[in-house]
């Protein structure tokens, strides 16, 4: 996964996440996604969607912490 976002740390992007006041789901999903690097049919399965709706959810996740 190229990284969305060069040089910020692991603690800034916990932070970040928190901040953005995601819901449950989308919390979730940026956590696997941005912390623990999980692939997206890792993440569907953890949070009951498919791998699709996951990076749908992505794109959308990213655009909000890049603000």
């Amino acid at each position: 996964m190229k990284d969305p976002f060069p040089g910020v740390g692991t603690a800034e992007m916990k932070r970040r996440i928190m901040d953005a006041r995601l819901g449950i789901v989308d919390t979730q999903i940026a956590l696997m996604r941005l912390i623990d690097g999980a692939k997206y049919s890792d993440i569907g399965a953890a949070c009951d969607c498919d791998r699709r709706t996951a990076s749908r959810h992505m794109k959308d996740i990213i655009e909000l912490l890049g603000n």
